[in-house]
C-alpha cells in the first residue's frame, strides 16, 4: 500500500514538474516568440526649470543616466517602465536675489508610449525612423543643496528650512513625465533611441525656494541657515531694496510647481528578435545568418 502510495505521489509530482515546465516554457515563448519584451539602457543631459531659472537662456545642463523595460501591448502601443539619476544646478535668474541649487535625484515612473507605425517582427519591415510619444506617472527623490557664501561647501537645505516652516518638506514628489523620441533601426536585435521629455513635477521645493516672503533672520538659531535664506542680504541695502519691480522682492513664487527636462539617448534590446537579415524579394526566401 505504501509503495502504491509513493509510486502514486511521485507520478503526480513528476506530472506537475513536467505541466510547469511546459507552462513557463510557452509563458517566455510568448514573451520572446512575439518580440514583445524589450530593455532600454541611456544617458544624457537634465536641466532644472522653476523659480531660480524660468527662462530657457539661462537653464544649466547637468548628467542623467538610466535604465527601462517597454512590454508591446498592440502593434502601436506599448507600456513602459523607467528609472533614472538625474543632476540639477541652477543659478539665480535674478543676480540680485543670488540663490543656488545644485542636486542629485533619483525618478521612476510608468507610461503609455504610441508609436507612429506599427511593429513589424521583418526586420526589413520596420520603418527606419519610428517617432513616438509617452505620458506616465511616477515619482522623484530629490534633496536640494546651496553654496554657503562664508565657506564655498555645498549644504543641505531641506533640514534647514531655510524659509521658516514648522518641518522640512517631503523629499518625495509626484511627477508627470511626457514627451517624445525618434527611434533608428539598427540591427534585428537594436535599435538607436533619442528622446526629450519634461518632468511636471507637484512640489515646488525642487529648489528649496517657495514662499513668498522672506522669513527673519533673527528667527534662525542656525547661522548657515540664515545665510542660505537670504543670500541678497549679503550685500548692500535693505531686503527688499534690489527690485524695482514689486513682483520681484518676493523669494519665490508659490503658484508655480518646478519641473525639469530629460533628454537621452538610448540603445534598445528586443527580447526574442531574430539576428537575421534577409536577403532577396520576399523575407523568406534566401536568409543570412550573421
Amino acid at each position: 500500500m505504501r509503495s502504491k502510495l509513493l509510486l502514486s505521489s511521485l507520478l503526480v509530482f513528476i506530472s506537475l514538474q513536467c505541466a510547469t515546465a511546459q507552462f513557463n516554457r510557452g509563458k517566455s515563448k510568448g514573451f520572446t516568440k512575439h518580440e514583445k519584451l524589450q530593455y532600454t539602457v541611456g544617458m544624457g543631459i537634465s536641466s532644472y526649470y522653476g523659480d531660480l531659472c524660468d527662462k530657457y537662456d539661462c537653464m544649466q545642463f547637468r548628467p542623467n543616466f538610466g535604465i527601462g523595460a517597454i512590454y508591446r501591448l498592440m502593434p502601436n502601443i506599448s507600456a513602459r517602465v523607467d528609472f533614472a539619476y538625474y543632476r540639477l544646478y541652477s543659478k539665480d535668474v535674478y543676480e540680485q536675489r543670488n540663490l543656488n541649487f545644485r542636486s542629485g535625484n533619483v525618478e521612476g515612473y510608468a507610461a503609455l508610449q504610441y508609436d507612429l507605425y506599427s511593429y513589424s517582427k521583418h526586420y526589413r519591415k520596420r520603418k527606419k525612423i519610428q517617432p513616438y510619444v509617452f505620458v506616465g506617472i511616477g515619482a522623484t527623490y530629490f534633496n536640494p543643496k546651496g553654496q554657503d557664501p562664508k565657506t564655498g561647501e555645498w549644504v543641505a537645505l531641506r533640514p534647514l528650512k531655510t524659509e521658516g516652516q514648522a518641518t522640512p518638506y517631503s523629499p518625495i514628489a509626484l511627477i508627470v513625465p511626457y514627451g517624445g523620441g525618434i527611434r533608428y533601426k539598427w540591427k534585428p536585435k537594436y535599435d538607436f533611441i533619442f528622446e526629450i521629455g519634461y518632468r511636471k513635477t507637484f512640489t515646488d521645493n525642487l529648489d528649496d525656494v517657495s514662499s513668498k516672503e522672506y522669513p527673519d533672520r533673527a528667527s534662525f538659531t542656525d547661522p548657515v541657515a540664515a545665510r542660505l535664506s537670504s543670500m541678497k542680504a549679503q550685500g548692500e541695502g535693505t531686503q527688499n531694496s534690489y527690485y524695482e519691480d514689486y513682483d520681484k522682492q518676493q523669494r519665490g513664487n508659490p503658484t508655480k510647481k518646478d519641473g525639469y527636462f530629460i533628454l537621452q539617448v538610448k540603445v534598445r534590446y528586443i527580447v526574442g528578435a531574430k539576428n537575421v537579415v534577409f536577403k532577396g524579394k520576399h523575407p523568406l526566401l534566401k536568409p543570412h545568418h550573421k
